[in-house]
């Protein structure tokens, strides 16, 4: 139960943190607002979304007279160590591999490398979803680039897209 507690606190200092950013975004100027604007709101939203689920949640065990471990979730702790290790050492190859890949190719070429590796390894999308994804995703980063006028870093081999 006091995890849930915690977690309700810790998402309502995100809507704050996210609320806030959105409120400082309206007094930039019309292009540097579109960014932390969108992003401000999106997350001031998910954010509020995610705190009325929690409440929610925590007012059903309330009522139950049950704690969130009573339930089917069983202990965290049964999982060992190692293997939470080495989930984190994967997850965190990866993020560093997109970094590695932005600084030698750029952002687009390696937002789509990335997007397809990552896709074809821990999906199971088939090739027709993988490239479509792809595809959607790169137009959107270009079309961002060219409508808000932003320009996305370029790697050391500075391959145009």
């Amino acid at each position: 139960m006091i995890k849930l507690k915690l977690s309700i606190v810790f998402c309502i200092i995100l809507f704050l943190i996210f609320a806030s950013v959105t409120w400082i975004s309206l007094d930039f100027s019309p292009t540097a607002m579109y960014f932390p604007l969108v992003v401000g709101v999106a997350g001031t939203l998910f954010s509020a979304i995610n705190i009325l689920s929690q409440v929610r949640t925590l007012f059903h065990y309330k009522r139950q007279g049950a704690t969130p471990n009573d339930q089917e979730n069983g202990n965290e702790y049964e999982i060992p160590m190692t293997h939470k290790f080495k989930v984190a050492a994967i997850n965190f190859l990866w993020v560093a591999s997109f970094f590695l890949l932005i600084f030698i190719l750029g952002f687009k070429i390696a937002a789509a490398g990335f997007i397809t590796a990552f896709l074809k390894k821990r999906t199971d999308f088939n090739w027709l979803a993988i490239i479509v994804s792809v595809v959607l995703i790169v137009g959107l980063l270009i079309i961002f680039e060219n409508v808000m006028a932003l320009e996305f870093p370029k790697g050391i081999l500075h391959v145009p897209l």
